[in-house]
């Protein structure tokens, strides 16, 4: 995203600190400041965007909601789409529920041909909450996808954090 001659891009940054990093390697970026609870923020960003990437926290109920709300504001004729990132973790409800963690499995989920399935896990599984919010937003003409990228890990290549949080965490 060197260059966004092609499109109007903006970002959430939470501080001018962050805010200037980003700027250092993408100047064409327009900076929006605040957090995943600034829900007017979020929300009027929403109205604004045809399409927004959601990618910043998986079980975050507050940034969800606002930014569908925004979206939701569009006219039917020209609808909002969110693309959000949950997580694989949301395929683990089989294992907390018979507490077989670490044992292979051979279910396949299609999320193709079956994505029935893959949209109507049970409630307790994890970031299911947001996910239902992201998949309850077609009723208010809002277009989504959920993608749910797995472990994460390496050297980030953008600026500030440039460390994974998942093998970190799943290490101690």
């Amino acid at each position: 995203m060197k260059s966004t001659k092609q499109y109007d891009v903006a970002a959430l940054v939470r501080d001018s600190d962050k805010g200037a990093q980003i700027a250092s390697q993408y100047p064409a970026i327009r900076l929006v400041y605040g957090d995943l609870d600034s829900s007017d923020v979020l929300e009027e960003e929403a109205k604004k965007a045809d399409i927004v990437l959601h990618c910043a926290n998986a079980d975050h109920v507050v940034a969800a909601e606002a930014l569908i709300e925004g979206l939701a504001a569009h006219a039917s004729d020209r609808p909002g789409y969110i693309i959000h990132t949950s997580g694989t973790g949301i395929l683990l409800f089989a294992d907390l529920e018979r507490r077989t963690f670490g044992e292979a499995s051979t279910k396949i989920y299609n999320d193709w041909d079956g994505v029935g399935e893959v949209t109507s896990i049970p409630d307790f599984a994890p970031h299911r909450n947001v996910d239902k919010i992201i998949l309850a937003s077609g009723s208010k003409n809002v277009k989504s996808a959920i993608v749910s990228p797995p472990t994460i890990y390496g050297k980030g290549r953008g600026p500030g954090n440039q460390r994974s949080h998942q093998l970190p965490e799943l290490s101690r």
